[in-house]
């Protein structure tokens, strides 16, 4: 702690981290309260695509690995719900997705 009080470039990076946090889980609590299943549900899988991380095989798409049931906890929905919702994006061709892991189709 006494080398972040001395620097004030690592403070400003800290206070930044946890403003942004704050932001986040403001946002979140506002899509719970206020917000229909299917924004909820975008809201979940654009949180997803945001963690997702590049594949090393192929370039043109990012993992994420957490699955439906990731979807359905963070949409606050039930597990049918959002796999309904994944099926309607991997039947246009934007996503695959298993039990374990979402995979980003980048176009």
């Amino acid at each position: 702690m006494s080398g972040l009080a001395s620097d004030p470039l690592q403070i400003d990076r800290v206070l930044t981290m946890f403003s942004e946090r704050l932001r986040n889980m403001d946002e979140l609590i506002m899509v719970h309260v206020y917000s229909p299943e299917k924004q909820r549900l975008e809201f979940a899988l654009t949180e997803a695509k945001l963690r997702s991380v590049p594949s090393r095989k192929d370039g043109s798409v990012t993992t994420f690995n957490g699955g439906p049931n990731a979807i359905a906890s963070r949409a606050a929905v039930e597990l049918s719900a959002a796999r309904k919702f994944l099926e309607e994006y991997r039947d246009k061709g934007e996503l695959e997705f298993s039990n374990r892991q979402i995979r980003f189709l980048i176009n």
